[in-house]
C-alpha cells in the first residue's frame, strides 16, 4: 500500500481547509467594514445639521425654563464639535 499518496491527500485537505478558513475570515471582515462604513463616513453637512438640531433643542428647553436639560443638550453639542 502506498502511504505517500495518503499523506499527500491529508496535506492537501489541510491546506484547503486553512485557505477556506482564511477566505471566510476575509469575507467576514469585508462585510463588517461595508456594514459599518456609513457610520464612519458622516458628511460635514450631516454633522452640522445634527449639532444645529441639538442646539435648537437646547434653546427650546432653555426658553421653557428647563435650564438643566438645556445644559445637557448644549454639552452634547459641544462634545460633537
Amino acid at each position: 500500500m502506498n502511504t505517500t499518496g495518503r499523506l499527500h491527500n491529508v496535506s492537501c485537505s489541510r491546506r484547503t481547509f486553512e485557505f477556506t478558513r482564511y477566505l471566510f475570515g476575509a469575507i467576514v471582515m469585508v462585510a463588517l467594514l461595508a456594514w459599518l462604513w456609513p457610520a464612519w463616513a458622516e458628511e460635514p453637512e450631516d454633522q452640522y445639521l445634527r449639532i444645529y438640531t441639538v442646539i435648537q433643542q437646547a434653546d427650546n428647553l432653555n426658553n421653557k425654563g428647563e435650564a438643566g436639560k438645556a445644559l445637557e443638550k448644549y454639552r452634547e453639542a459641544y462634545k460633537s464639535l
